[in-house]
Protein backbone atom coordinates (compact mmCIF):
# COMPACT_ATOMS: atom_id res chain seq x y z
CA UNK A 1 0.00 0.00 0.00
CA UNK A 2 1.45 3.31 -0.67
CA UNK A 3 0.82 6.26 1.61
CA UNK A 4 -0.13 9.63 0.77
CA UNK A 5 3.12 11.21 0.36
CA UNK A 6 4.02 8.58 -2.04
CA UNK A 7 0.67 9.39 -4.07
CA UNK A 8 1.54 12.99 -3.85
CA UNK A 9 4.97 12.27 -5.87
CA UNK A 10 3.69 10.44 -8.26
CA UNK A 11 0.76 12.57 -8.99
CA UNK A 12 3.24 15.60 -8.52
CA UNK A 13 5.80 13.50 -11.05
CA UNK A 14 3.08 12.96 -13.52
CA UNK A 15 1.64 16.32 -14.02
CA UNK A 16 2.57 17.87 -17.26
CA UNK A 17 1.45 19.84 -19.91
CA UNK A 18 -2.02 17.71 -21.96
CA UNK A 19 0.28 17.54 -25.00
CA UNK A 20 2.84 15.74 -23.19
CA UNK A 21 2.02 12.87 -21.14
CA UNK A 22 4.44 11.49 -18.51
CA UNK A 23 7.06 8.89 -19.79
CA UNK A 24 6.29 5.47 -17.71
CA UNK A 25 8.25 2.40 -17.69
CA UNK A 26 6.26 -1.39 -17.88
CA UNK A 27 6.32 -1.17 -13.85
CA UNK A 28 4.03 2.02 -14.24
CA UNK A 29 6.48 4.25 -12.06
CA UNK A 30 7.38 7.52 -13.91
CA UNK A 31 10.73 7.91 -14.67
CA UNK A 32 11.28 9.44 -11.28
CA UNK A 33 15.25 10.19 -10.06
CA UNK A 34 16.22 6.73 -8.75
CA UNK A 35 16.27 8.46 -4.83
CA UNK A 36 12.11 8.80 -5.15
CA UNK A 37 12.17 5.71 -6.88
CA UNK A 38 13.53 3.87 -3.95
CA UNK A 39 11.17 5.66 -2.03
CA UNK A 40 8.32 4.28 -3.35
CA UNK A 41 9.68 0.16 -3.63
CA UNK A 42 10.80 0.41 -0.35
CA UNK A 43 7.34 0.75 0.63
CA UNK A 44 6.71 -2.71 -1.25
CA UNK A 45 7.38 -5.89 0.25
CA UNK A 46 6.95 -7.27 -3.09
CA UNK A 47 8.34 -5.88 -6.52
CA UNK A 48 7.67 -7.78 -10.22
CA UNK A 49 10.95 -9.15 -12.12
CA UNK A 50 11.21 -6.05 -14.73
CA UNK A 51 10.29 -3.60 -11.91
CA UNK A 52 13.72 -5.35 -9.99
CA UNK A 53 15.25 -4.63 -13.24
CA UNK A 54 14.44 -1.54 -13.66
CA UNK A 55 16.27 -0.84 -10.37
CA UNK A 56 18.91 -3.09 -11.56
CA UNK A 57 19.31 -1.10 -14.46
CA UNK A 58 18.77 -3.92 -16.64
CA UNK A 59 16.36 -5.27 -19.61
CA UNK A 60 13.42 -7.06 -18.82
CA UNK A 61 14.57 -10.23 -20.64
CA UNK A 62 18.05 -9.49 -18.51
CA UNK A 63 15.51 -9.20 -15.74
CA UNK A 64 13.57 -12.99 -15.86
CA UNK A 65 17.38 -14.62 -16.97
CA UNK A 66 19.07 -13.17 -13.83
CA UNK A 67 16.11 -14.56 -11.84
CA UNK A 68 16.08 -18.06 -13.59
CA UNK A 69 19.68 -18.25 -12.67
CA UNK A 70 19.03 -17.10 -8.93
CA UNK A 71 20.78 -13.42 -8.92
CA UNK A 72 17.05 -12.07 -8.00
CA UNK A 73 15.54 -12.98 -4.24
CA UNK A 74 11.84 -14.58 -5.21
CA UNK A 75 9.17 -15.45 -3.55
CA UNK A 76 6.50 -17.74 -4.81
CA UNK A 77 3.02 -16.29 -4.68
CA UNK A 78 1.29 -19.27 -3.42
CA UNK A 79 -2.26 -20.27 -5.31
CA UNK A 80 -0.80 -18.05 -8.02
CA UNK A 81 1.78 -19.23 -9.72
CA UNK A 82 3.78 -15.90 -9.58
CA UNK A 83 7.26 -15.42 -8.83
CA UNK A 84 7.76 -11.83 -7.17
CA UNK A 85 11.07 -10.11 -5.98
CA UNK A 86 11.64 -9.39 -2.16
CA UNK A 87 12.42 -5.47 -1.66
CA UNK A 88 13.85 -6.07 1.49
CA UNK A 89 16.45 -8.54 0.24
CA UNK A 90 17.20 -6.70 -2.97
CA UNK A 91 17.44 -3.43 -1.45
CA UNK A 92 20.10 -5.47 0.78
CA UNK A 93 21.88 -7.11 -2.51
CA UNK A 94 22.21 -3.45 -3.98
CA UNK A 95 23.60 -2.02 -0.82
CA UNK A 96 26.29 -4.76 -0.47
CA UNK A 97 27.10 -3.90 -4.26
CA UNK A 98 26.15 -7.80 -5.32
CA UNK A 99 23.63 -7.21 -8.01
CA UNK A 100 23.11 -5.42 -11.67
CA UNK A 101 23.50 -6.00 -15.02
CA UNK A 102 26.45 -7.12 -16.92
Amino acid sequence: MMNQATKETLRSATRRKASKPAPTTESGISLLPLPERLAIYRQMLTITIPQAGELLGASVTKSYDMARKGALPLVEIPGMGKRMVSVPRLLEIIAKGEGGAE
